[in-house]
């Protein structure tokens, strides 16, 4: 890992933070950035998302310099999802009264990422979306 700084979102327990260091990442990859949320799974009925994890465990969405890891934990499993930089087609970000939704798009799907603080949103939006636009410039350079 080089001397990259890493962004620490402000919900972020840092015992998660050196497990998801630990688990998450190869070792030449650097993390960028992580932030707290709760990984949303889609139902298939199309009815309202619910979360993939438990409504009190912390969800993550890590950010690094290959791809974006959502980690949803519960208090028996885990699920881990990536998503290559170059498979995103889309980012949106919203807001409502106290914390933000990510909506991540690519030519499979969907994913959310919801309750992720105000304050971190845009931070969060901003660097995803710098992450996706640079790999798609080294992609067709």
């Amino acid at each position: 890992m080089n001397n990259t700084e890493t962004y620490i979102g402000k919900s972020v327990k840092q015992k998660h933070l050196d497990l998801a260091k630990d688990k998450m990442l190869q070792p030449a990859e650097n993390l960028l950035a992580v932030f707290s949320g709760q990984v949303m799974t889609m139902q298939e009925n199309g009815s309202k998302a619910r979360n993939k994890g438990l409504i009190f465990m912390h969800d993550y969405l890590l950010l690094t310099d290959e791809k974006l890891i959502l980690w949803a934990r519960s208090l028996f499993s885990e699920s881990t999802e990536v998503f290559h930089y170059g498979d995103i087609v889309s980012i949106e970000g919203s807001s409502e009264m106290f914390i933000g939704v990510i909506t991540i798009k690519t030519a499979a799907g969907s994913q959310k990422i919801s309750g992720i603080p105000k304050y971190d949103l845009s931070i969060a939006t901003k660097m995803l979306r710098e992450q996706v636009e640079g790999h798609k410039k080294n992609i067709f350079s």
